[in-house]
């Protein structure tokens, strides 16, 4: 069974960083799909060249809304497993395991090379073919808790969790999903997850959260795409899965 790879590029310009690590895995068995908001760019014809696909959408709900989109275009494949990837320049990350605050270029680095550098992506296949239950995989460095009693980050206030919270329960309530009030998730929202999962998940609703999602300037919390982030961890068990930090 196939696998596929969705990059979200906002900045183009983080593209040969990208393609150093996933020229050595995209093959006969795994499509690159890469989804951008405009082709005016130095970038673009590279992209277009190795990518699978290039899908042009609007740029609205960050990088999950890319996701959203190009997920829309490809369910009706049977890929096993989908690898969520984007570029990030903004932020700072505090990670709880290392102790360390992460610019964005290796927070995005740590993130994404325990996917797509070739022998962690061969060790992630071996993992999902062997369990059926595994439903999403990412770095336990951002592996971050939600609830009553956490703050997953530096100088957090009350009312961004308020926002964050209320945004994951707008997207429960469109999906007809239950609301819980403790869950872990990857902070970055860069992961790989089943593809079975996600279908469960979404149950063909995916493009109405991408219509309720927000236009740029972005605030930095509560948006829906953080809602997001939090949904796809936090329902792992309710659709029986499992939940693998590397």
């Amino acid at each position: 069974m196939k696998n596929a790879i969705l990059l979200h590029l906002y900045y183009q310009d983080l593209w040969p960083e990208f393609w150093s690590y996933l020229k050595d895995i995209k093959d006969e068995n795994t499509d690159l799909y890469v989804t951008v908001h405009t082709t005016e760019t130095e970038w673009y014809n590279d992209i277009k060249t190795n990518a699978t696909e290039v899908f042009l959408i609007e740029n609205k709900g960050m990088d999950f809304g890319g996701f959203l989109c190009a997920y829309n275009k490809i369910k009706h494949v049977d890929y096993k497993i989908i690898i969520k990837l984007h570029g990030k320049k903004r932020n700072h990350f505090y990670s709880p395991i290392s102790k360390l605050v992460l610019n964005a270029r290796e927070w995005n680095q740590q993130l994404s090379e325990c996917l797509i550098k070739k022998e962690n992506y061969n060790n992630l296949i071996n993992l999902f073919n062997n369990d059926k239950r595994l439903f999403l995989f990412g770095s336990k460095n951002s592996s971050l808790k939600e609830g009553k009693h956490h703050h997953w980050t530096i100088g957090i206030e009350s009312d961004n969790i308020k926002g964050n919270q209320s945004a994951y329960n707008i997207i429960n309530k469109i999906l007809e999903l239950p609301n819980l009030d403790n869950y872990e998730f990857i902070a970055g929202s860069i992961f790989a997850v089943s593809k079975a999962y996600l279908d469960l998940l979404f149950n063909n609703k995916e493009m109405s959260l991408f219509d309720i999602m927000e236009a740029p300037p972005f605030p930095t919390n509560g948006t829906i795409a953080h809602g997001l982030e939090r949904l796809i961890s936090s329902h792992v068990a309710t659709f029986g899965g499992t939940f693998l930090r590397n």
